[in-house]
């Protein structure tokens, strides 16, 4: 609300929405004019469709993933260590996008470590071949 005080522009919130009730509320009392749902997507992609549909909640996949084995996760408090698996999280939901596009439906059973290793093995791949391009061009 106190964002909307201040602006004249349409406000769009990108984040923290899973329940349809909290949704519907803060569209019905004008706190929002757009709502994202980019990380449930990631493994529902027919979510909006459900959510109107009638489907109560959304996902929250992040609440479930374990960058780390659970006899490592006291790692976590070393600053470096919290970073990585932070970096983990989010290359999971960059795989899940990946998958989607290119075999049609998520992997949500990856773990954070594989799918970093497959995001960055692509990237490489990418700047490889940017690198081999620039050179012959």
């Amino acid at each position: 609300q106190a964002m909307r005080e201040k602006l004249t522009i349409p406000l769009m919130v990108t984040g923290g929405f899973r329940h349809r009730a909290a949704m519907r509320e803060a569209l019905a009392t004008g706190a929002v004019d757009l709502i994202g749902i980019a990380r449930p997507f990631c493994v529902m992609p027919d979510a909006a469709a459900r959510l109107l549909a009638g489907l109560d909640a959304l996902p929250c996949p992040e609440e479930h993933l374990r960058p780390l084995p659970r006899p490592l996760a006291f790692l976590t408090r070393l600053p470096a260590v919290r970073a990585l698996t932070g970096f983990a999280t989010i290359y999971w939901f960059y795989e899940q996008l990946w998958q989607l596009g290119h075999k049609g439906r998520p992997e949500p059973g990856l773990s954070p470590l594989v799918a970093s290793l497959r995001v960055e093995r692509r990237h490489k791949a990418i700047m490889k071949a940017r690198a081999g391009a620039r050179a012959s061009g």
